[in-house]
């Protein structure tokens, strides 16, 4: 008891003879950089979660008040902020603060082409947290890892009908996601060249979505004609392999409205089942 009334006594002439004073009686809490984890991530957003240790060297306890934060991603101030938290903090103690900040990755980047060439961005980190009326600054440097975007591929070219009028196949393409969160596309457009020959164009829009780690196929139903398209379309279709190119675009919709385009593109030998 004796203590407690110490230390406040202490405390009121400490305040009495003005801020700067305290200083001389009590030492300035200190605040370190824990981690940096991700708490949630889109192909377009994400949500950070900074982690810091308060530590009260003091025999008196306190409050950290608020904490101010900058982040900047590449030397660009992406956002900025006041976090109010109003925590108590154990005479002689510490604990763990988080600071969450949520980011759009298109205010970084000007389109999904532009994103999608990296795997990773420097980030800084600089703020202040108010503990028991002091602001301790800290700063933090670090690199955040950016999602990837779907893989589209040929799986294969399917001929369920061949003969000299024309044929009838299906061309199936495979959707990869590589995250560890699901991904809706809006809509896939795509074409796809045998032997040089335009086979098949178009777009769809109904796209299944594709869970964490998964992958999903896309059956094209596709007629030839081999009286337009010529001999050297059914003798392309009469091997065991074939050379393709396949390219087009992905439409994304943004967290917020609008609409997002990825191109991709894939070339290599193709086997044709029957």
């Amino acid at each position: 008891m004796k203590k407690k009334w110490l230390v406040c006594i202490t405390l009121l002439v400490a305040v009495l003879a003005g801020c700067k004073s305290i200083e001389h009686f009590y030492q300035k809490p200190t605040v370190s950089f824990e981690k940096m984890s991700i708490s949630g991530m889109s192909l377009f957003d994400a949500d950070l979660l900074f982690t810091f240790t308060v530590n009260n060297p003091n025999p008196i306890g306190g409050t950290i008040r608020k904490g101010q934060y900058r982040l900047s991603i590449e030397d660009n101030l992406v956002t900025e902020g006041v976090l109010n938290k109003g925590v108590s903090l154990k005479a002689g103690g510490s604990r763990s603060i988080d600071l969450p900040v949520h980011i759009n990755l298109m205010d970084l980047f000007r389109s999904a082409n532009a994103l999608a060439a990296k795997t990773e961005v420097p980030y800084s980190l600089n703020g202040s947290f108010n503990v028991m009326g002091f602001d301790i600054p800290y700063e933090n440097k670090g690199r955040i890892s950016l999602p990837d975007f779907p893989e589209i591929s040929l799986d294969s070219v399917r001929i369920s009908r061949l003969d000299l009028s024309g044929a009838e196949m299906a061309v199936i393409l495979s959707i990869a996601n590589p995250n560890r969160f699901s991904i809706n596309l809006d809509g896939l457009r795509y074409s796809m060249d045998i032997g040089g020959m335009r086979f098949v164009s178009g777009e769809k829009d109904n796209v299944p979505e594709i869970e964490p780690s998964g992958q999903e196929s896309i059956t094209i139903p596709v007629g030839v004609d081999f009286i337009n398209m010529g001999r050297a379309a059914m003798n392309l279709l009469s091997g065991n392999t074939a050379p393709f190119q396949l390219s087009g675009a992905m439409r994304f919709r943004l967290p917020g409205g609008g609409t997002e385009i990825l191109e991709y593109s894939s070339s290599g030998e193709t086997e044709i089942r029957r």
